[in-house]
């Protein structure tokens, strides 16, 4: 029983973004998992900062303006 390695196989998994407020056809380079929280909560109007501790980060240049 192994529970995943630092091979690519196991640790890049993607991140799709979909809905009315998400750039279509926008490739990020890199995002990681601590970004899904901030970003989740972005698109609803609320400011991470003021319920999260977390440390990632809002992936701007997917979402529309």
């Amino acid at each position: 029983g192994q529970h995943g390695s630092t091979r690519d196989d196991d640790v890049i998994v993607p991140f799709i973004l979909y809905g009315s407020s998400i750039k279509s056809g926008v490739l990020i380079a890199t995002a990681e998992n601590t970004d899904m929280a901030p970003t989740s909560l972005a698109l609803f109007g609320i400011d991470h900062r003021k319920h999260l501790k977390a440390q990632g980060r809002i992936i701007k240049e997917a979402l529309e303006e």
